[in-house]
């Protein structure tokens, strides 16, 4: 409220409904956004978190339920535990070209380069390149990124490593455009720079009056974002006798 926009969209304080969970390693939830005034579009929406050999894999599938076409966007927010270790000594593989300016209410203003891979030559070397050859040390980050590499299936992946060699890699299927990052500096104490938000998102922030990356759900139509964690350790000095 105090910058007079949402910060965090409509779905964030919904109660949802569990309506699976066999025996395994699988939860499935619903939930229903009802039209009111200043959104007139209900949606409903399935999220299910399962866990297995690849590590957390989530999907969100959102279907207009209404009857008139509607603007939609979809985001998710994990927060990265760092192990004992604090935002500064961990370091960030962010593999995109664009970040995002914004201006003190943390409304977009401009695209500019980051400077990562090819546009090295380009850009520089600006605090907003995270290519994980450096900490993250101070730098204060609550951006949003843009112009991802993708691997050969479409995944684009984000990559935070901790001093001792701990990896966690965030991804997300070709529905996922933009990244936001965000370094916890205005957490409570107790979270300040101690996790590490990596954010998969379909659409730029103000989408909906940017238009930028937003997708227009017709009547009946579904969405489905996809994205997960996978977590990585360095061998342990008796792995090698296992």
């Amino acid at each position: 409220p105090d910058r007079g926009h949402a910060l965090h969209g409509l779905v964030r304080t919904l109660p949802w409904k569990c309506v699976e969970a066999p025996a395994g390693r699988r939860v499935i939830f619903t939930a229903v956004l009802l039209a009111h005034p200043g959104w007139p579009f209900p949606l409903a929406f399935t999220v299910s978190y399962s866990v297995g050999p690849g590590g957390l894999t989530s999907q969100l599938t959102t279907t207009n339920i209404g009857r008139s076409p509607c603007p939609y966007g979809a985001a998710v927010h994990p927060y990265l535990a760092l192990a004992g270790a604090r935002v500064d000594e961990a370091t960030l593989d962010l593999p995109a070209a664009t970040w995002v300016a914004t201006d003190d209410r943390l409304a977009p203003l401009d695209r500019r380069p980051t400077g990562y891979g090819a546009q090295v030559t380009r850009a520089g070397h600006t605090p907003y390149r995270f290519d994980g050859s450096a900490p993250i040390g101070n730098r204060q980050v609550d951006n949003a990124f843009t112009d991802l590499d993708r691997r050969p299936d479409g995944r684009v992946e984000a990559t935070v490593t901790t001093p001792d060699g701990r990896r966690t890699i965030v991804w997300g299927d070709e529905s996922v455009q933009w990244w936001q990052v965000f370094t916890g500096d205005d957490l409570p104490e107790r979270y300040r720079r101690r996790t590490l938000a990596v954010e998969p998102m379909t659409c730029a922030p103000n989408a909906l009056n940017s238009g930028d990356g937003l997708i227009v759900l017709q009547p009946g139509e579904h969405h489905t974002l996809t994205w997960g964690v996978r977590m990585d350790r360095p061998p342990l000095p008796d792995d090698r006798d296992l």
